[in-house]
């Protein structure tokens, strides 16, 4: 059980983490492509 826990808290860690990353990177690629345009 205390194993699943600790897989489960990085899993959200790794959300935490990564979904920044994702919009920031979503949000330069459109900037990009308004500059192309």
């Amino acid at each position: 059980i205390q194993e699943n826990f600790f897989v489960f808290l990085l899993l959200m860690f790794g959300v935490i983490v990564l979904a920044p990353i994702g919009i920031a990177i979503y949000a330069i690629q459109a900037k990009m492509k308004q500059e192309s345009e």
